[in-house]
């Protein structure tokens, strides 16, 4: 029995002691996503910004977690906001990839073969130009791919009869 009772008048300790945790994970979720929302503004990061969205979302749900008989409810609103969310990354990152394409036709490409003819466009000639565009491997990457995809559209259209980027693709080595 004194078992019993040390458990009885430890119950209301532990639960103060849980609630403090549970008060001090709400501020520590609220401090993250506030600091991950400057980081994220500061350096133009929208994995940053997703992250304080997911602090924010764990924030609400845990402080209306506590209406047990709400819980159910609370859950399925979390899910919907964290959907709608995911949409929004997709339709962000969707948006952020056709202006990075936009931006290499504009700056790289039409500048530089705009005016050539298709059947013009050889493999040696582009590869040479890639090599001394002043930007990182993984940039010049990226503008040979978008070729690659305007010559590919251009060939199922008819309108040229191969693809030189692809001729004078190099060869991965394997390790």
């Amino acid at each position: 029995m004194d078992t019993l009772q040390s458990a009885v008048l430890e119950r209301p300790a532990v639960v103060r002691h849980g609630r403090r945790l549970e008060y001090f994970t709400i501020a520590w979720n609220a401090l993250e996503g506030l600091v991950a929302v400057v980081a994220g503004v500061i350096t133009g990061s929208i994995s940053l910004l997703g992250f304080a969205i997911d602090s924010f979302i764990e924030v609400w749900r845990m402080s209306v977690d506590a209406e047990v008989h709400h819980r159910e409810r609370n859950e399925r609103r979390a899910l919907k906001i964290v959907g709608a969310c995911f949409v929004g990354l997709a339709a962000y990152i969707t948006y952020e990839s056709a202006m990075a394409y936009a931006g290499y036709l504009t700056k790289w490409i039409v500048p530089r073969w705009g005016q050539n003819a298709l059947q013009h466009i050889k493999a040696r000639e582009v590869e040479s130009w890639l090599a001394s565009v002043q930007r990182a491997r993984t940039t010049r990457a990226k503008i040979r791919n978008v070729m690659s995809v305007l010559f590919n559209h251009a060939r199922r259209y008819d309108l040229f009869d191969g693809n030189p980027i692809q001729m004078g693709a190099p060869k991965r080595q394997t390790p």
